[in-house]
């Protein structure tokens, strides 16, 4: 079981969210008692070589302490444009950034912790240090250094910590036994108790950051967080181009709207919103609508989904051969597609143009070609440097397992260097405690527990067979109707994506429940008797007072992803009906 001493969301590091998302994927060390700390600040005091220090993941575990030195973005290691020889950052324009060497820095910090216990007479806790380059695969050739994680490695980022551990405890003895040292020292095996001591006695007594984000929000502290994110990001918006990163329920799809209605009314801008859930767009294209209704030209404001704008593009080309499929999206080709469609209608002068761009939701978009849109759309010279657009993400809601995480990382780093970047932490939505929160941060880090005590906020059923499903539904609707008060049109049913496949035994019983019926573009924003329902991966953006989430095993990783996203999604209440 892991323990980690710090809340997810408040980590600002792109490298190291990844880590903490690859630190949660533990295989089958479930049993190993763990206890993560996170950029834990190191005094001078204890540190040989720097004023203060900054660890990124200190790990505690039954064979001691492993200090985490981690380097985001794309990586490698030989000579670099300036005939520098070393670790090397490959920028937006792969040009080859030289960087320190992480290993002397992970020791350092090692060494100053070992310090730091010795001070306090514990002389038998093992302190090692390891690297991690989490968004790339690192080319390990000519490189001299052992232990080192990366994606391409065949072990799992935690598995490969505790394995580092082991060695390291054997060389340090053998090197014992090769000096014949007078006083030997034995590392100490710690139990839960013993970890749970240390981890208490090296993090800081008191974090601000952690507490904030506990506190309980009541809808006057929602309304104040909303006007002041809204106020700073008018701030920001004097930049024509702003990155706006935050987590579920921060805000960013408000933002977006009251950019949009801004530019719109007092600078007649003409501009495209895209997002690659349909739903999300279509409640977006009404919000504007109604917003813009006094302007004269309908044309102000374009929005559509990603998925469809190539179509249009497609059509306007007039080449088929392009036009996307399940299958090419599934393979990962829709950034290929519409990279080759956009060349071609520049070659025949076909291209729509825009004064600026919106991509709401766009961590589904890095992989897809979304630069080359902002290079190809926008009316200005050099448009990455000189155009406007705005785009707002969260990291942990993409997939973990990207069809192309380079392209991915490439994409967004290289829209960093050309944005005003802006981190949104506050939970704008109205929880009436801390139990969704709670969800959301395990489930988005691979993890669900039925028997922890989420609050009231949050249920788990269980059920064994498709035919128990609609009942379950059935009850707990209408339990939320009588006590809660709760309105059909404010309550949604998300499924986990493979009970609604094709010759699902569960996709026919629902499809007959009279208490439901299924989401669509045309009903998403009207009154109904019945109780909507969608996949969990379609609901993106959106939110809903009571969120029913039906999944089958919480074990797959896959199904606790979509529990992540589907809880994201909810202001109130969530019920998980389980297989």
């Amino acid at each position: 079981m892991i323990h980690r001493h710090y809340n997810p969301w408040q980590i600002t590091n792109d490298g190291e969210r990844e880590a903490d998302r690859q630190l949660m994927q533990m295989g089958n060390m479930e049993d190993e008692p763990i206890h993560v700390l996170h950029s834990l600040r190191i005094s001078s005091r204890y540190h040989r070589v720097q004023m203060s220090g900054e660890c990124d993941f200190v790990i505690l575990s039954r064979l001691g302490i492993m200090v985490v030195e981690v380097k985001g973005g794309i990586m490698g290691y030989g000579s670099t444009d300036h005939n520098d020889y070393g670790f090397y950052r490959l920028t937006g324009d792969d040009q080859r950034e030289m960087v320190k060497n992480h290993f002397n820095q992970a020791d350092e910090n090692a060494h100053a912790i070992q310090s730091f216990l010795r001070e306090k007479g514990l002389i038998n806790i093992f302190v090692g240090s390891v690297v991690c380059f989490p968004e790339c695969v690192f080319e390990c050739e000519g490189v001299e250094y052992k232990y080192l994680w990366h994606r391409g490695c065949d072990k799992e980022w935690l598995r490969m910590i505790m394995d580092s551990m082991q060695e390291q405890i054997a060389e340090f003895y053998e090197k014992q036994d090769e000096r014949n040292v007078a006083l030997r020292i034995t590392w100490e095996t710690l139990d839960e108790d013993r970890i749970t001591a240390i981890t208490e006695m090296l993090k800081p007594e008191f974090d601000p950051s952690r507490s904030l984000s506990q506190s309980r929000l009541n809808l006057g502290e929602s309304e104040r967080r909303l006007e002041q994110g809204l106020h700073i990001l008018h701030g920001l918006s004097e930049n024509q181009r702003i990155m706006v990163q935050g987590p579920p329920g921060s805000g960013k799809s408000t933002y977006s709207f009251d950019l949009m209605v801004g530019l719109c009314r007092s600078k007649e801008k003409k501009g495209l919103y895209l997002c690659w859930n349909e739903f999300l767009a279509a409640r977006m294209e009404n919000k504007l609508r109604i917003a813009l209704q006094e302007n004269r030209s309908d044309t102000t404001i374009k929005v559509s989904a990603y998925y469809h704008f190539l179509e249009e593009l497609v059509n306007l080309l007039g080449d088929t051969s392009l036009m996307p499929t399940y299958d090419s999206v599934s393979k990962g080709e829709f950034g290929h597609l519409i990279r080759e469609c956009l060349g071609r209608l520049h070659k025949a002068k076909k291209l729509p143009r825009y004064d600026f761009i919106v991509a709401d939701e766009a961590q589904d978009l890095f992989d897809k070609g979304l630069d080359q849109v902002l290079k190809s759309l926008l009316k200005a010279n050099n448009p990455l440097q000189k155009g406007n657009y705005y785009l707002f993400f969260d990291d942990n809601q993409a997939f973990p397992k990207f069809a192309d995480l380079d392209t991915y990382i490439r994409t967004r780093e290289a829209l960093k260097e050309a944005s005003a970047y802006y981190i949104q932490f506050a939970n704008l939505r109205v929880n009436t405690g801390h139990g969704i929160t709670e969800l959301i941060q395990d489930a988005g880090h691979g993890q669900a527990d039925p028997l922890k005590n989420y609050g009231n906020d949050v249920k788990f059923i269980a059920w064994k067979t498709p035919e128990e499903v609609p009942g379950i539904l059935r009850q707990y609707i209408n339990q939320e109707k009588t006590l809660s008060r709760c309105k059909p049109e404010n309550m949604i049913v998300l499924f986990t994506f493979d009970l609604l496949k094709t010759g699902s035994a569960l996709k026919e019983l629902i499809r007959e429940e009279p208490e439901i019926e299924l989401l669509t573009v045309e009903n998403l924003d009207s009154p109904s008797e019945k109780v909507r329902y969608t996949t969990a991966l379609r609901s993106k953006g959106l939110e809903w007072d009571t969120v029913f989430l039906v999944c089958s095993s919480l074990t797959d990783p896959k199904n606790l992803f979509q529990l992540f996203i589907g809880a994201s999604r909810a202001k109130g209440k969530v019920f998980v009906i389980y297989s």
